[in-house]
Order: structure tokens, then C-alpha cells, then sequence
């Protein structure tokens, strides 16, 4: 199985469907994360193990699961997209 995370803003306002679905109003603009400095500050926080040898892109490998941060190259972050690539359920990155 594969699947995407995708962070925002605290702020970010969302509504689920009536599938359980997230979903974002059509006028959606998600509040800047912060610098790049920040946002791999925070998200190394979370996963200590997150490897930034490339600055603009973050690994990590663990058992059966790996993610990719791409940063890109932007000085102030809207919204990166960790793509983590897993053979178990997305929670267990989450506890």
C-alpha cells in the first residue's frame, strides 16, 4: 500500500464529506508553515531520524516505510508534501 501525507497550518480550516473524506472550501489557501529552517526544524522533531543531506529534500527509512520531503525552493513554505511509501498503516507512523 502507498499513500500521501500532506501538512498544513494548524489554522488550515477543513471539512470531511459524508464518506469521511477530507475536504477543503474551492477558495482553499493554506497559511505559510514557516521558513525552510523551521519547517525541517519541527518535522525533525517529529522524526529525528529524517536525513537532510539535501536541504530542499528530506528521507527517512524505517521498517517498512520510507518518506520523502520535498521542500523545493521557496523561502517561505505554503504547504510541503511528505510522500511516505509504506506496507502498513499510516498511523503507525503516527505513535
Amino acid at each position: 500500500m502507498s499513500w500521501d501525507l500532506v501538512v498544513f497550518a494548524a489554522d488550515t480550516p477543513m471539512g470531511v464529506d459524508d464518506a469521511g473524506h477530507a475536504r477543503f472550501d474551492d477558495d482553499f489557501s493554506p497559511s505559510p508553515l514557516g521558513t525552510q529552517d523551521e519547517v525541517r526544524g519541527t518535522l525533525s522533531q517529529v522524526f529525528p531520524a529524517l536525513d537532510w543531506a539535501d536541504p530542499t529534500w528530506g528521507q527517512l527509512e524505517g521498517d517498512g516505510f520510507s518518506i520523502e520531503v520535498a521542500l523545493g525552493g521557496a523561502k517561505t513554505l505554503a504547504g510541503p508534501l511528505p510522500c511516505a511509501h509504506a506496507g502498513m498503516p499510516p498511523q503507525r507512523l503516527c505513535v
